[in-house]
């Protein structure tokens, strides 16, 4: 798994790392891929960038973004996923 944080403090970005190493972002892609919006075992592409959230290039409604929001605090996520690779990207 790649983690890259921007904008915050070095200690602030290891400690936000071990919450994005956590089961919160498991939980959050394992909901996503029960629900049938992704799928774990193949490629997915997650953004969420200026209030908008994009799942493989599909705008979501307000009400998925709000779903999924705890997960989704910073102002910018990206999260690629490919099988066993996953690629996080947060900038607050």
């Amino acid at each position: 798994m790649t983690v890259e944080k921007r904008g915050v403090a070095p200690a602030a970005a290891d400690a936000e790392v071990d919450v994005v190493h956590g089961p919160d972002m498991h939980e959050m892609l394992d909901k996503m891929d029960n629900a049938g919006l992704i799928d774990r075992k193949g490629k997915f592409r997650i953004e969420k960038a200026d209030g908008e959230l994009f799942i493989n290039g599909v705008k979501q409604p307000a009400s998925v973004l709000q779903q999924y929001s705890k997960y989704l605090s910073a102002d910018e996520v990206k999260i690629k996923g490919s099988k066993g690779d996953l690629s996080i990207y947060i900038n607050d």
